[in-house]
């Protein structure tokens, strides 16, 4: 049976939900019939359970709730990132209630096959009886919160070999003692989520195009269809993945706009006004080439062979730039020549026609890059990620010391037009901080001049979206800001 679900969030929470969990609990402690019922206990529990619920229905009809009823997951104490508040006993109790109460379906029961070290988390769905309630107490995803407690930096163990059925694998979260770092960083990361929480960070698209955007984020996830992504615009919490140690990987991730296709992301806007992005050029080649000694003047674009060496002129080769940095990259983030090679044939896109195959692509990449060509194979990928995300979290935090801020997209930033010099200038300051260099800046000017005429209060949910945020903070309606220069 394939069926759609999410993983069970256990540290999120809202105003609308306190309410419908108040008229619930009641209804819970009647049915239990407990000598002890501690009423905070069970309404802590049920409002997690619920906002989780109308989160998986929101995005999708059918969508369930994957929430585990092993006793040994509460019971754990070496997973840091559990919500430890949330009890077998108060979990299992709360579930079952409320599906004899008929707000939700148990549609399927998790179990464990212990010849296959296998297991199947329990999934749950939100009955008609719920979602009704969910419309009645005006649940909106605008007034979720995400709590404090939860662990905002990660660290991920070693990523398993990819399979047929897994072709991108992740390391499982793993445990960690607090540093004096990790500490830092948490303290940022919470300054951060707090600016983005007070932040109005929505998409300009009318209802039809929201719906055409939904259906191709979806088509590229059918294969898994248990990650199948939804906007969900109180995703705004975000938070830092590192890989098997702290000196690997560290990127931001959790916005909801990171999963948004590029061409979607220009109707982005941040407190209503229009928004740009900008990224770093070739960052991972250009940190390279500065660690060697170079100036960012003599790499240029490290996807473009243009120049020559010895007799032989790059520029007659013709690679397409597109091949060029997929292959590249790859060979930056492969642990050999041969796990490289494997990764650009299965990449779907075709070696140019001057080659047979993408040997003698991966040789004139090779060639050109001389100066740099000793870090290939060798994974450093991710250890480059752990300084480029360092550089993101410098300029977020810089931004904010100036009363505003920019939502990033791994080593690009979503920026309001008018803060466009000041985000330029954040970036250099960062850059010359970790790298002792400024880098090239590719600004994308895609945007919007004009709120589109066709979108209006009546086929667009863009301003209800807003009308909830305006009212949570209680801001006041300010006008459409088109961008000016």
């Amino acid at each position: 049976m394939d069926l759609i679900s999410q993983p069970f969030d256990g540290f999120i929470s809202s105003p609308e939900c306190d309410q419908l969990t108040n008229f619930i609990t009641p209804q819970i402690k009647e049915n239990l019939k407990l000598q002890r019922f501690s009423k905070t206990h069970y309404q802590y529990h049920l409002s997690r359970i619920l906002l989780n619920l109308y989160q998986a229905w929101s995005s999708h009809p059918d969508k369930c709730v994957g929430i585990s009823r092993r006793k040994n997951y509460y019971d754990s104490l070496e997973d840091m990132y559990r919500n430890r508040k949330l009890s077998y006993t108060c979990m299992t109790k709360s579930l079952d209630t409320l599906n004899e109460l008929g707000y939700l379906d148990l549609v399927l029961l998790g179990e464990r096959d212990p010849y296959l070290d296998t297991s199947f988390t329990s999934r749950y769905r939100a009955t008609k009886t719920l979602t009704k309630l969910f419309t009645e107490y005006g649940f909106n995803q605008q007034s979720i919160i995400k709590d404090k407690t939860a662990v905002a930096v990660r660290l991920r163990g070693k990523k398993p070999k990819r399979t047929k059925k897994n072709k991108n694998p992740r390391g499982k979260l793993i445990s960690y003692s607090p540093t004096k770092q990790t500490r830092l960083m948490t303290k940022n990361l919470k300054l951060i989520n707090e600016v983005l929480e007070n932040t109005e960070i929505n998409l300009y698209l009318s209802n039809r195009e929201m719906t055409a955007l939904n259906k191709q984020m979806k088509s590229k996830h059918l294969e898994d269809p248990n990650d199948l992504p939804d906007i969900n615009f109180s995703r705004k919490w975000l938070y830092r993945v590192f890989n098997e140690d702290f000196k690997r990987g560290g990127r931001f991730y959790g916005g909801f706009w990171q999963e948004i296709p590029s061409m979607y992301r220009s109707r982005l806007t941040i407190d209503h006004c229009v928004t740009w992005e900008i990224d770093f050029d070739s960052l991972h080649p250009a940190m390279l080439y500065l660690k060697e000694g170079y100036k960012k003047e003599d790499y240029l674009d490290p996807y473009q062979l243009t120049k020559f060496i010895g007799e032989k002129s790059y520029d007659s080769v013709k690679i397409p730039r597109k091949a060029i940095k997929v292959a590249l990259n790859t060979m930056l983030n492969s642990k050999s020549y041969r796990e490289a090679l494997g990764s650009v044939e299965s990449s779907g896109l075709k070696p140019p026609k001057k080659y047979n195959d993408w040997k003698g692509v991966l040789k004139a990449i090779e060639e050109y890059h001389e100066p740099i060509a000793h870090h290939f194979y060798k994974a450093v990928g991710n250890e480059l990620q752990a300084v480029d995300s360092q550089i993101v979290e410098m300029v977020l935090l810089e931004l904010i010391k100036e009363n505003t801020i920019a939502l990033p997209v791994h080593d690009s930033f979503r920026y309001k037009v008018k803060d466009m010099q000041l985000l330029i200038k954040k970036m250099n300051v960062a850059t010359k901080h970790y790298l002792g260099s400024e880098l090239f800046i590719t600004l994308e000017h895609q945007a919007l001049n004009e709120p589109p005429k066709a979108l209006t209060t009546s086929n667009s949910n863009y301003y209800s979206r807003r009308n909830n945020f305006l009212k949570r903070f209680n801001k006041v309606e300010e006008p459409f800001e088109p961008y000016l220069l």
